[in-house]
């Protein structure tokens, strides 16, 4: 009788803690003055005492102070022409962690050059990724939501963008490997010429709006703010433990009082500026 051997054991590849600090980013919005982002010095000082190392914005003069005076990097979200991107990246490349392409171009409808989806940002991306390159500026893809396939081939990023959000599920539902994932998604956009990229999640996380479930794309549901606590420490470390290079949250704020909009509901500081569970249970972890 044959016995087959047994599975060689199972290798755990330990990894430094400083480089998960540095995998966890959050987005914000700090050219919207007239949501709770224009408390600049109040958000200021709470992102600082957060120990969040990484923001996703727009590349303008807000978020480069406060790269400024709080020591984190920048993940700049593409919205101009590939050479007024490159000319803003090349100034501020202390600042700048990576320039990412258009955001969610199939929803927001992004035209370049008088093209629209998917022509249009297709020829954005892969226009600002040959300047970037060619300049030494590290560059993730666009991200989309719905339509991957008809934005393929995307050339030239190192890293592929997307937006794991586990719809008011546990945080590993985001990132389960199955054939129609956000992540397999990312992956299928780019050339298969090309070698495979790195992965950002961009965008992702939980709104806390216990009234409403319709967002900017789609439907999600609504978690509790002690759930999002709770899941948040899950969330971040696996999709470290899946080898994604940074993964943000969004947001950083709660931007307006109106609770019955999800929207108003996805940061982890409330609409009164006071921080929620999630804050404090990344806050302690990343210390």
């Amino acid at each position: 009788m044959f016995f087959a051997p047994p599975p060689p054991p199972l290798r755990i590849v330990a990894r430094p803690a400083a480089a998960f600090v540095d995998s966890v980013g959050v987005a914000t919005h700090w050219g919207y003055t007239d949501v709770n982002y224009g408390r600049y010095e109040e958000a200021r000082d709470l992102l600082a005492k957060s120990g969040i190392r990484h923001i996703r914005d727009d590349s303008h003069e807000r978020a480069f102070r406060i790269c400024d005076e709080t020591g984190v990097k920048l993940t700049a979200i593409a919205s101009r022409t590939p050479e007024e991107e490159l000319a803003i990246a090349t100034r501020n490349r202390n600042r700048i962690a990576m320039v990412e392409g258009y955001n969610e171009p199939d929803i927001f409808r992004q035209t370049y050059r008088g093209q629209g989806f998917p022509d249009g940002p297709r020829a954005h991306h892969d226009e600002l990724t040959r300047l970037l390159n060619r300049a030494g500026i590290p560059a993730a893809s666009s991200s989309t939501v719905f339509r991957q396939y008809e934005i393929a081939p995307l050339k030239g990023h190192r890293w592929a963008a997307f937006h794991p959000y586990a719809g008011g599920q546990p945080p590993e539902r985001a990132w389960e490997p199955e054939f129609n994932s956000p992540m397999r998604k990312a992956f299928r956009m780019g050339d298969p010429a090309e070698p495979l990229p790195r992965l950002v999640a961009t965008e992702s996380g939980y709104h806390t709006s216990q009234n409403g479930t319709g967002v900017v794309a789609g439907v999600q549901q609504g978690i509790s703010p002690r759930a999002q606590g709770i899941y948040f420490p899950r969330h971040f470390l696996t999709g470290f433990d899946l080898n994604v290079d940074r993964t943000f949250t969004y947001e950083f704020l709660d931007e307006r009082a109106d609770g019955n909009d999800p929207e108003n509901r996805f940061g982890i500081v409330d609409h009164e500026m006071r921080p929620k569970p999630a804050y404090l249970a990344l806050s302690s972890l990343l210390k």
